[in-house]
Formats: structure tokens, sequence, C-alpha cells
């Protein structure tokens, strides 16, 4: 398919109709952008542009256009949008939950472990007491300071809690493919492909757009 560039005006706004809502379609060098804009006919006037929502609800349809056509191009918006930007690969994209949700924590040292440190560091140890805190140390460490460390309540960091030498910080629910499986058992962020071995997020991918695709939005 030859690169192309193409404007659709699918509709105007209900709540106000000064607005019209315009997507651009471009296809160069394989690679395809499409975004959108709420605008005035004159494009003087701007509500919101780039990656907007198309409610087919909040649309008076242009000619032919229609609420399932609006359904369709919001699909391929979604599916094949910056096809050259691809953190999975194709198997990853079909059979992982690429959306889903994981919580995940934020531990720190706890003021009875402040306590042990600087205990340790002004001498206060005998050797028995000294060599249990350099096993402590690297388990909070684990828990709360390392590159990887873990944001879900691991045995480890149970086992910590229930000591006092680390308290919670922070929570909050994100997306697993940002979270490293070593930070939480359900993080997608550098997993393996399972068929081909891709980590998941360590590079940007192509994939090509299919033909009929391209052909679709052209015709549209």
């Amino acid at each position: 398919m030859q690169d192309f560039t193409k404007e659709v005006r699918i509709g105007r706004l209900k709540d106000d109709r000064r607005y019209n809502v315009f997507v651009d379609i471009e296809y160069k060098n394989k690679r395809l952008s499409i975004t959108g804009e709420e605008s005035t006919i004159s494009k003087k006037q701007m509500r919101s542009a780039g990656q907007i929502t198309l409610n087919p609800d909040e649309i008076e349809f242009a000619p032919g256009w229609n609420k399932e056509k609006i359904i369709r191009l919001e699909q391929i918006w979604n599916n094949w949008h910056l096809n050259d930007l691809r953190a999975g690969c194709k198997h990853q994209r079909t059979h992982w939950d690429l959306n889903k949700k994981v919580e995940v924590f934020d531990f720190a040292w706890s003021t009875k472990f402040h306590n042990m440190r600087k205990r340790a560091e002004d001498g206060l140890m005998d050797e028995k007491e000294y060599n249990e805190y350099k096993q402590i140390v690297l388990s909070v460490s684990e828990a709360t300071v390392n590159t990887t460390h873990h944001k879900w309540l691991s045995p480890l960091v149970c086992g910590l809690l229930n000591q006092g030498l680390i308290q919670i910080k922070g929570k909050e629910t994100t997306d697993a493919h940002w979270v490293r499986t070593e930070e939480h058992p359900e993080g997608l962020l550098c997993k393996p492909c399972e068929i081909c071995g891709y980590k998941y997020g360590t590079k940007w991918l192509h994939e090509d757009v299919p033909e009929e695709i391209l052909k679709e939005l052209m015709e549209m």
C-alpha cells in the first residue's frame, strides 16, 4: 500500500454543535498514525486533540457515518495506531491480558530497623547480634531498596512486617505491564514470551498493518 494522508469528519458534538469531530489518518513508511480533534470547521477554536475518545452516543453523525462505523474506526485506532511502537510481540498481545491491573506496595524501613542500624553503626552489638543483623539487612534491602525490590505481600515482606522491621509507605493499583516480574508475580514487564522468548517491553517492535485494514481506512 502506498503512503497516504487523509482527514475525515465523523460528525458534530451534540452538547456543543460548534465543535466537529475530525480524525486525521497518516500512513507513511509503513507507520500508521491516527489522531483526532474536536474543533470548529474553521479550526480556529479547539476543545481537545490527540488521542481522543470517540463516543457515538455524543455525536451527530456526518453523512456516510453511523454508530457501527465509528466503533469500527476506534477499534482500528486502538489496535494499529503507531504500529512501530509495539511493547509486546504478537503472541503476547494475543494471549496476554495487557490491561490487567495489579496492586503494588511501597515499603520503607521501620523505626525499629533504624534503631537497630544505629546500634550496629555505633558498635553496640555483640558478635552474635551483629551476624543476625547482617542477615536482616539483606532481607530488608530486598524488600525496600533493591532495584527490583518486592512490591507485593510476599512471604519475605509479610515476615518483615510481622517483625516490625519494615512498614507500608504507600499502595496503588497500576498496569501489570509497568511492573517487573521480580517485583510482583503478576508483573509483565520483561517477562519472556512462552512462544518466541521476547521479553515484554525491552524494545519497540514493528508490526505491518494488514492491507485490508489500510484499504478500509482509505475507503472511510
